[in-house]
């Protein structure tokens, strides 16, 4: 059997302190990691049914009721708000010029996240009218 020394004394138990240490510091990272890839993917989820969301306002747009150009605001099911701009495409033509019902209009619809900033914008020319 081995003897020990007194500057030995002490060295088994510093060597589990230190590997308890580094088993924390592993633990700690992969706990992080594991939370972000969390978030990450609630944060695509949202952005995926805003996409979903915002399309289908548009293919709706002038279809479920007359277009007409102005601001619009809202919040779709998912809490994530929006913001629509809608103008007619040819401003040189007075409103009196063509009958409302003909007139192209060019609709920006903004995407918004809680501090106002923009996520997405989708642009588009609609044509109104109705499905028949």
């Amino acid at each position: 059997m081995k003897n020990v020394t007194d500057k030995d004394a002490g060295f088994g138990l510093l060597e589990a302190l230190v590997a308890l240490v580094v088993v924390a510091l592993a633990l700690s990272a992969l706990c992080q990691a594991i939370g972000n890839a969390y978030r990450a993917s609630a944060r695509t989820k949202s952005y995926a049914a805003s996409i979903i969301a915002a399309q289908s306002q548009l293919s709706r747009l002038g279809i479920d009721e007359p277009l007409q150009s102005g601001s619009f605001a809202g919040t779709y099911s998912n809490n994530v708000r929006w913001r629509m701009t809608v103008t007619p495409l040819d401003k040189q033509v007075s409103d009196d010029a063509a009958p409302p019902d003909s007139r192209a209009y060019w609709v920006s619809l903004e995407v918004v996240d809680r501090r106002g900033k923009d996520v997405f914008v989708l642009q588009t020319a609609k044509m109104p009218g109705r499905l028949p």
